[in-house]
């Protein structure tokens, strides 16, 4: 199904745009064979495939790791959160689930006011 999905991109150009009038479904989630996912914006998202790699937005993957790609309500994956209506005591563990009192670099579970992400720390 992926392979003739992709082979249908390739027939268009090899570049497309998905747009969509009110996001009812604001990411494009692409799933690895691992099961790992990661999802990107619709928002002007645009689409390209060469040499064996599929570049949305600024996410590349590697077309033979990929098991399916799908419209979804939320996105997956690890992204940077800058959102400042995270406001309060923000507490952080490892991705082993140890707390982290003053965490530098690196990927971790943050946690502020019942709500969890995944952040990356640069």
């Amino acid at each position: 199904m992926m392979k003739r999905l992709i082979f249908a991109i390739l027939l268009t150009g090899g570049a497309m745009v998905a747009t969509a009038d009110n996001y009812d479904y604001p990411y494009l989630t692409f799933e690895n064979n691992d099961g790992s996912a990661t999802s990107v914006s619709v928002e002007s998202l645009t689409i390209t495939i060469s040499d064996g790699k599929l570049v949305a937005g600024d996410k590349t993957f590697t077309l033979a790791s990929l098991s399916k790609m799908y419209f979804s309500t939320e996105a997956t994956g690890i992204e940077n959160v800058n959102d400042a209506s995270q406001q309060g005591e923000a507490r952080y563990y490892d991705l082993q689930g140890r707390m982290v009192e003053n965490p530098a670099h690196g990927v971790f579970i943050k946690k502020v006011n019942g709500k969890t992400t995944k952040v990356v720390l640069k």
